[in-house]
C-alpha cells in the first residue's frame, strides 16, 4: 500500500469501500428481504445494476501495474558475464566460444521470412527454379505462391506449403491478403529444393502420422535411395518450418542409413587412416567404422556436426547413441580428432551424457597426443616422461589434463595389480544356468578367437561334462588367468607411448592374452572367454568415466 503512487493509493482508498458497501446491499436486499417488502414496492423508475466485479478486477489490474518496479536498463552490470581479451589467439585446444541465443530466438531465427514486391532491376537478377517454378498461365495459378531464396524463384501450390500445419500455414492460409507478394526465405536455394522434393513426393495422407518403412518407400519413386546430404537437409529444415512428420521420417532414414554403413557386410570403403589399425582393433565391438560422407567433397567434420544437431533436435536417442558410438571408436582407434566444425556442436550440448562421454574421449586423444620430455636425473637415470602443453593452451585446461593424468595412471595401477575375477565353478552346465548361457555364446565368439584356441575349444566342449566335474581344472585356470594376466600387463606397458594411455594398454593386454591363451593348455575356453568379457567391462568403465577425469578440483 506504501509503495503505490499517491494517485493510485487516494483512488484505492476512495472508491473500494463504497463499491464493497453497495455490493454487500445489493446482496443482503436481494437475499433477505421478502418480495412484498415495501422497500421493494415502491413506485419507482426501473434501475438496471451491472456487476461491478470486472471493475474491481481492472482496478486491481492497475494497481499491480503501478506497483511494480523500473526494469534494469540495458547498459548496468550484469554479473558473470565473460569478457573475451582483443587479440588472443585461437587453436584446437581452446574450446570455441558459443554464442548463448534464447530458444524464441534460436526457433524463429529461421522462420522469419518476410513478403515484399520485386522491382524491374530485382526481377532481371532472378532465375526461375526449373522444376518448382508453376506455370503462371495455369488454371491454379492464383492457388500459388513465390519464394524467393537467394537468387533462385519458386512458384509452388500454398497447400502443398501448408502440409502437415507448418510455420508456413500460419502466413499462406487461404482468404489473407498478403499472399499475393514474394516471400523472401533465407538460407541456400539448393537445400530449399530438397524440402520441397519430399513435400511433394511424399503421398497426400502422410502427414496425418503415417510410419513410414523401407518397403514402403521402394513404392514411390526416389524415396528408397536418397542420400545422406539430402536426408540432412530434409531434416534441418523440416525442423525450422515445423514439419514433424517430414523430420521424423528424414532422421529414421538417417539412422537406417548410418546402421547400414556400420554393418559388417557393408562395402563403403574405410578412410586410408583407418585401414592400417582395423588389424589391431581392441575387440569385436570396435570393428567396422568409416566416414558418412555422401561424396568426397563433404567435410566428415561438418557432416558429424549436422548429424549431432539432428538427432538432439528430434530427440532420437537411438540415432544419438549411434553417432557418439562410431565417433568413439574412429578417435580412439583410427587417430581421429574433430575438428572446429564438429567440436562447436559438442561443446554446446554437453549436457547430454552420450555428448559429455565423447568429449572426455576427445579430451582423452588430446592428452594421449600431446608430446613427451624426459629429463635426466642423475647418470644412467630418466625421470618418468612429462607432458609439454603448448602456449596457448589455457591454464584451465592444462590443470584438467593434469588431473586426468593422475587419474588416468592410478587407474592403470589398480587394473594392472587386480585381474579380474573368474566365476567358473566346478559345477555342471546344468546346474548352473549362467554357465549354460556363456557356453551357448561360446561358439558364436570362436569364431574371433586364434586358430589354436579354436581347435582346443573344440576339444574341451566335446568332453565338457567331464572337465565341468573336476574342480581341479578351474583352479588351474584361476592361476593361468592370473599369471597370464599380469605378465601381458607389463608387456602392454613396454609397447606405451605414455603412461595414462590405458586404453591403449588395455587393448594390447587383450591381444597379448588372445595370443597366450591359444598356446597355453592350463586355461579351458570357457574361462579365457570370460576373461576377455571382463576386459571389455574394464574397458566400457573407464571410457564411461572419461569426463569425470577431466575435472579439476
Amino acid at each position: 500500500m506504501e509503495s503505490l503512487p499517491p494517485q493510485l493509493r487516494c483512488t484505492y482508498t476512495l472508491l473500494l469501500p463504497h463499491i464493497l458497501v453497495l455490493a454487500t446491499l445489493l446482496v443482503v436486499a436481494h437475499d433477505y428481504l421478502p418480495k412484498s417488502s415495501p422497500i421493494l414496492r415502491l413506485e419507482m423508475p426501473p434501475i438496471e445494476v451491472f456487476e461491478p466485479t470486472h471493475k474491481v478486477q481492472l482496478l486491481f489490474e492497475l494497481f499491480r501495474r503501478g506497483s511494480r518496479q523500473p526494469r534494469r536498463k540495458s547498459s548496468q552490470f550484469i554479473p558473470f558475464a565473460r569478457k573475451q581479451s582483443e587479440g588472443s589467439k585461437s587453436s584446437l585446444l581452446d574450446l570455441p566460444r558459443v554464442s548463448r541465443t534464447s530458444a524464441s530466438e534460436r526457433q524463429h531465427h529461421s522462420t522469419s521470412f518476410t513478403s515484399s514486391t520485386l522491382s524491374n532491376n530485382d526481377s532481371q537478377h532472378l532465375v526461375h527454379d526449373h522444376e518448382y517454378y508453376c506455370d503462371p498461365s495455369s488454371a491454379t495459378d492464383d492457388q500459388c505462391c513465390t519464394l524467393k531464396v537467394e537468387t533462385t524463384l519458386f512458384r509452388v501450390l500454398r497447400i502443398v506449403l501448408c502440409r502437415d500445419n507448418s510455420a508456413f500455414s500460419k502466413r499462406l492460409w487461404f482468404g489473407r491478403k498478403d499472399c499475393g507478394g514474394v516471400f523472401n526465405i533465407p538460407g541456400e536455394a539448393d537445400r530449399f529444393r530438397d524440402l520441397l522434393w519430399v513435400l511433394h513426393t511424399m503421398p497426400p495422407d502422410f502427414h496425418f502420422g503415417s510410419q513410414s518403412s523401407d518397403s514402403d518407400d521402394r513404392r514411390y519413386t526416389g524415396l528408397h535411395d536418397v542420400s545422406l546430404s539430402r536426408l540432412l537437409n530434409i531434416a534441418e529444415l523440416a525442423h525450422d518450418y515445423s514439419f514433424p512428420s517430414f523430420q521424423r521420417w528424414a532422421v529414421e532414414k538417417i539412422y537406417r542409413f548410418l546402421l547400414r554403413c556400420s554393418s559388417p557386410e557393408s562395402t563403403i570403403p574405410l578412410p586410408s587412416s583407418a585401414t592400417s589399425s582395423l588389424s589391431s582393433s581392441s575387440s569385436m565391438t570396435f570393428v567396422t567404422i568409416d566416414s558418412a560422407t555422401s561424396s568426397k567433397d563433404d567435410d566428415p567434420d561438418e557432416i558429424y556436426g549436422r548429424i549431432l544437431k539432428v538427432s538432439l533436435n528430434s530427440k532420437h536417442p537411438h540415432l544419438l547413441d549411434l553417432l557418439v558410438q562410431r565417433l568413439v571408436v574412429r578417435i580412439l582407434w583410427y587417430d581421429y580428432l574433430p575438428g572446429p566444425a564438429l567440436m562447436e556442436p559438442i561443446i554446446r550440448n554437453r549436457s547430454h551424457k552420450p555428448v559429455d562421454t565423447l568429449l572426455g574421449v576427445i579430451n582423452y586423444r588430446m592428452l594421449v597426443d600431446l608430446p613427451q620430455v624426459e629429463h635426466r636425473t642423475s647418470p644412467g637415470r630418466l625421470s618418468p616422461p612429462q607432458h609439454v602443453f603448448p602456449r596457448e593452451m589455457p591454464i584451465e585446461q592444462r590443470m584438467e589434463f593434469l588431473a586426468a593424468h593422475h587419474s588416468l595412471t592410478s587407474s592403470w595401477k589398480q587394473v594392472r595389480e587386480n585381474p579380474p575375477e573368474l566365476r567358473c565353478q566346478s559345477s555342471s552346465s546344468s546346474d548352473d544356468p549362467s554357465r549354460s548361457k556363456r557356453s551357448s555364446g561360446s561358439s558364436m565368439k570362436r569364431s574371433f578367437l586364434p586358430r589354436g584356441l579354436q581347435r582346443r575349444g573344440s576339444s574341451t566342449s566335446s568332453n565338457s561334462n567331464e572337465s565341468h566335474d573336476l574342480p581341479s581344472l578351474h583352479v588351474s585356470c584361476g592361476n593361468t588367468w592370473k599369471r597370464v594376466w599380469r605378465s601381458s600387463c607389463r608387456y602392454a606397458e613396454t609397447r606405451s607411448k605414455s603412461r595414462d594411455d590405458i586404453l591403449g594398454m588395455l587393448k594390447v593386454t587383450m591381444l597379448r592374452i588372445r595370443k597366450v591363451t591359444a598356446d597355453d593348455g592350463n586355461i579351458c575356453l570357457d574361462c579365457a572367454l570370460e576373461g576377455l568379457e571382463a576386459l571389455d567391462v574394464i574397458r566400457d568403465k573407464v571410457i564411461d568415466g572419461l569426463p569425470s577425469m577431466f575435472v579439476y578440483r
